[in-house]
């Protein structure tokens, strides 16, 4: 178990859980290995004491404390993908509303990320949310993070992770679309 003022971060019972504490507190959590490059995730994810603004999510192939993607989902059925560079948040995909994202206490869901080299492609239980190309970090660590927005505590429970390499092989190629001619 890991305390600061904004809460704490425990592992235990096959699940990593962030228990923020601190009105408006933020908590992240960075594994240390292994470092990943072109991948596939997918993590069971599981909000309690959940309210309208809260956030919790990933951070993808971050370098440190710092540098990171960060996929980001509220407890209010939104998501975001956010670039986090010397402590800046760029945005590469504004907010999107999802009808996967479920609300209410002691909701479920299965967040997958699919990245390679520079493209970037997120699901929720399965189904695609968006995808995103940025070119700025190509491996890196992976992590955990909750927001609370209010005074109110957040709890996020994080199981069952896989992660697994991706066949550079088994990618699909480009489509070659057809140019038109002119006929005489």
């Amino acid at each position: 178990v890991y305390k600061t003022a904004n809460g704490s971060a425990a592992y235990g019972r096959k699940e990593f859980t962030l228990a923020v504490a601190a009105a408006r507190g933020y908590l992240t959590s960075l594994r240390s290995q292994p470092e990943l490059g072109d991948f596939y995730l997918e993590v069971t994810v599981n909000p309690s004491l959940c309210r309208e603004g809260d956030s919790y999510g990933l951070l993808l192939r971050a370098a440190n404390e710092w540098n990171y993607y960060r996929w980001v989902v509220t407890c209010s059925g939104e998501t975001r993908l956010e670039r986090v560079k010397d402590g800046f948040a760029v945005l590469l995909q504004d907010w999107l509303y999802s009808a996967q994202i479920p609300q209410g206490p002691e909701a479920n869901l299965r967040l997958g990320v699919w990245m390679h080299g520079d493209q970037m492609r997120f699901f929720i239980d399965g189904v695609e949310q968006f995808d995103a190309r940025d070119p700025l970090w190509t491996s890196g660590l992976l992590g955990f993070f909750a927001r609370a927005k209010g005074d109110t505590p957040l709890t996020v429970n994080f199981s069952d992770l896989s992660v697994r390499a991706i066949d550079p092989l088994a990618l699909p190629s480009e489509t070659v679309m057809p140019s038109i001619t002119s006929s005489p």
